[in-house]
């Protein structure tokens, strides 16, 4: 199991410039690595094409009793 804080804190220093929150925190299992590179993805697509100042990360749980990660940004 891996804490989507956890993750996104390995890489806030990559983007030093923006604002990255995780508005709600949750555990969820996933491959590290993929899990992170989707993330790295979507926040530097944010910092670089959408200029946004901050992105946020939210977990809510689902139907399927599993957790839907919403990602959002200012750009």
């Amino acid at each position: 199991d891996l804490g989507l804080e956890d993750a996104i804190a390995r890489m806030r220093h990559q983007w030093p410039e923006l604002e990255v929150r995780v508005e709600k925190d949750a555990r969820v299992r996933a491959d590290r690595r993929a899990l992170e590179s989707i993330f790295k993805n979507l926040i530097q697509n944010a910092a670089v094409h959408g200029r946004a100042k901050c992105v946020r990360v939210t977990a809510r749980p689902n139907e399927a009793r599993g957790v839907s990660i919403l990602v959002e940004d200012d750009g």
